[in-house]
């Protein structure tokens, strides 16, 4: 039942990852057709709303990619270590126990 359900998440999972655009401006391509979904006129509405929204999402520090130097630094930072720490034995926890809750409840 498991292995069923796993299965059809991956996959699920894997038809969204080809088929939702990265942005609203890029659309087109793909399994998404060659047109686009939408026309410029929409495309300059939703991005003058989303900006509107949240100004700092006007920055494309969000697209730049890490270094192995970077993730190294980081790693090695030891002040970050008690985060780390913290992550692994209070976060993950509850976060199963959260996805998998109703499914519990019902099996009960």
């Amino acid at each position: 039942m498991f292995l069923v359900e796993g299965a059809l998440t991956f996959l699920i999972g894997l038809f969204a990852w080809f088929y939702l655009p990265p942005g609203p401006t890029q659309t087109a391509g793909g399994l998404r057709g060659k047109n686009g979904w939408f026309t410029p006129r929409e495309e300059t509405i939703i991005v003058n709303k989303v900006l509107r929204d949240d100004p700092t999402k006007s920055d494309m520090h969000n697209r730049e990619g890490l270094s192995w130097r970077q993730v190294w630094v980081t790693l090695t930072d030891y002040d970050q270590w008690p985060m780390y720490a913290i992550a692994l034995l209070f976060w993950i926890a509850p976060a199963t126990v959260g996805a998998y809750f109703s499914l519990t409840l019902r099996s009960l």
